[in-house]
């Protein structure tokens, strides 16, 4: 097996774990990748699978599908959902520009 083999097959394995998950997650978005939700989440499927990410959120497994090929950018409903099973939801925040400076 590959050096990236074994390390995908270990953190899949990690994955499992719900709260080492969402401090994986956590990390993916306000970390020094500073990935955007989607690509976060799009990073997580892609390592735990597609039928357990269906089995997790109640998704069908072709909608997930989509998701990650990039055919369906999810509405806030929809990232709420995936997050839900590590117990994350979106938030919109609006800030004051004119404070701000």
């Amino acid at each position: 097996m590959r050096r990236t083999t074994d390390y995908d097959e270990q953190l899949s394995q990690e994955l499992r774990d719900p709260e080492f998950a969402r401090e994986f997650l956590l990390t993916l978005i306000e970390g020094e990748e500073g990935l955007t939700v989607e690509n976060a989440l799009r990073h997580m499927i892609q390592r735990i699978g597609v039928k357990e990410a269906s089995e997790l959120t109640g998704m069908a497994a072709p909608n997930i599908v989509a998701f990650l090929k990039g055919h369906r950018h999810p509405k806030r409903e929809t990232l709420d959902k995936l997050l839900k099973p590590w117990g994350l939801r979106t938030k919109t925040i609006i800030e004051d520009l004119k404070e701000a400076s």
